[in-house]
């Protein structure tokens, strides 16, 4: 996407573990007008493979891209994920983490752009 700004982020119990709890990616592109023309997010480590929230990027379509962006974001756009109980966290967890992981990845995406 040209003239987009993204965002990553990952937690993991270590900085440099490879298997992370949740992990998030962001990309927002902003029309003439300030809003979000195109929206694409993804959340890795909350299914059996990384899927893109699109019921969430469709709902980002049209809105003001300015701080503040990832409040707008629900636990029911996390509908399509279902993370599992291991070692490293619980189900209930990682869903959470993966909401504040897009929260502040939206808000990083307006924030740089």
């Amino acid at each position: 996407m040209d003239n987009a700004a993204s965002a990553f982020l990952k937690l993991g119990a270590r900085r440099y573990l490879v298997i992370s709890i949740a992990m998030v990616a962001a990309v927002i592109k902003k029309d003439d007008a300030g809003r979000v023309s195109e929206a694409r997010v993804a959340v890795g480590s909350c299914s059996a493979a990384a899927q893109r929230l699109l019921g969430l990027e469709k709902a980002l379509a049209g809105v003001p891209a300015r701080n503040g962006l990832g409040a707008r974001v629900s636990p029911e756009h996390l509908a399509p994920l279902s993370p599992i109980d291991d070692v490293r966290a619980t189900a209930t967890y990682r869903n959470d983490a993966a909401l504040t992981l897009i929260r502040r990845a939206l808000d990083a995406c307006v924030e740089s752009h």
